[in-house]
């Protein structure tokens, strides 16, 4: 209950000072008010792995201190991973109390950063008739992308549309990859790293622009940091007016230790399955199709979410070469495989197979596979290659046969 009357205490002060900046009437006094963009340090949670922004606003008039955030989304939503997964999750504009916000924080073990924004009283007024705009029910709402419209990015375009002139950003001598900006916080976890990589496609391989490359939290804090607003009239100012450490966090707490066992490991102990299971076959002449049809539903069975993505409004995800070894297709042939290798009978998909997994290994040329999977498609290369030739021997007894 105490809880739930600071919630209210903070929406009912957001309220107020929004319907002030709004009434015309009203005089916005700019010098009583501070603008800071505040950066929050990543977490090991898969959903926090990649920090936060948030904007803290404070007016000395009436002692109110807040935070506006563009990252609240309600859990209860129906269908909330796939909708996230594909790109029509809605999220919204959303305030809290700045003291509770640097409490949960605190309590969870993470650094917050503040940078004050070095604006004239006119660009503060305009930057609070922004929010008040934006506060409004029909406009809090926005279709969220985690790459390319987030809450970060969405609070520096305000930044950037309400300065007067032009922000002027440090020259970066080599903007990397989205994929190698992600590893930077996620190649600890490799796992994380594991699952984004394997739903990012080509396009995550290609540098960014300059604006892609701020999607991150920390990125926008350090280009920040050296960034000048260039005046109409030619002067220039730096963007940051100060920089403070308001929760200094513990990563003791924030970042848990990786798994141990590796998606690299676990493709090696698959891979060399494979080859002890191929060689006794070979050796004992038997027919395990029961692997083949295990290999064969847990490709066909991650294909299907490979397979989602290219309808993703996410365009990093949609061109994705990882899909030609998992895709839904092995589910519809798993039954014939078993019928066909069980009775010894020639079959033509092992041919298919063959191709798509060369077109594999020459998609690697243009886009970076996620850890191990080089490993699971020698896997699937040993078993179709076995299948390919047992097969075709079948066909060439059977027409010998015929012959005699």
């Amino acid at each position: 209950m105490k809880r739930l009357k600071v919630i209210l205490t903070a929406y009912f002060a957001l309220f107020c000072i929004l319907i002030h900046a709004q009434d015309s009437t009203q005089d916005i006094s700019g010098d009583s008010i501070k603008i800071s963009l505040l950066t929050c340090a990543p977490s090991s949670e898969a959903y926090f792995l990649y920090g936060h922004s948030a904007l803290h606003v404070t007016d000395y008039r009436s002692n109110d201190n807040f935070v506006i955030n563009y990252g609240q989304f309600d859990w209860n939503t129906s269908y909330f991973v796939p909708k996230f997964t594909l790109g029509i999750m809605d999220y919204c504009m959303g305030i809290e109390q700045y003291e509770m916000f640097c409490a949960i924080y605190n309590h969870m073990g993470r650094r917050v950063i503040e940078q004050e924004i070095n604006l004239t009283d006119e660009e503060k007024e305009e930057i609070i008739m922004m929010l008040a705009e934006n506060y409004q029910p029909q406009n809090r709402t926005y279709r969220y992308n985690i790459l390319y419209d987030n809450c970060t990015s969405r609070l520096r375009d305000i930044i950037e549309r309400c300065v007067k002139g032009k922000i002027q950003y440090k020259p970066i001598e080599e903007i990397p990859t989205m994929r190698e900006l992600l590893h930077k916080f996620n190649g600890k976890y490799r796992w994380e790293s594991f699952g984004a990589d394997l739903l990012l496609g080509v396009q995550a391989d290609r540098p960014l622009s300059r604006e892609l490359y701020q999607f991150l939290p920390y990125n926008l804090m350090d280009d920040f940091n050296d960034a000048e607003i260039i005046g109409e009239n030619g002067s220039s100012r730096p963007l940051v007016a100060g920089k403070t450490i308001v929760v200094e966090g513990d990563e003791s707490v924030s970042m848990q230790e990786p798994l141990p066992i590796t998606p690299t490991a676990c493709a090696l102990a698959l891979l060399g399955l494979t080859i002890v299971l191929t060689f006794i076959e070979i050796r004992y002449n038997k027919t395990m199709w029961w692997y083949d049809a295990t290999l064969m539903s847990i490709c066909g069975l991650a294909g299907i979410i490979l397979f989602i993505m290219l309808f993703s409004d996410h365009p990093t995800v949609r061109v994705n070469f990882q899909i030609f070894i998992l895709n839904p297709l092995p589910l519809f042939f798993v039954w014939r495989m078993i019928k066909h290798t069980r009775s010894n009978q020639p079959d033509w998909q092992y041919g298919m197979w063959i191709i798509l997994l060369i077109l594999f290994f020459i998609g690697g040329f243009f886009q970076n596979y996620a850890e191990g999977m080089y490993f699971v498609a020698l896997s699937l290369l040993t078993r179709v290659m076995k299948l390919f030739i047992v097969s075709k021997t079948a066909k060439t007894l059977k027409v010998s046969t015929k012959k005699q």
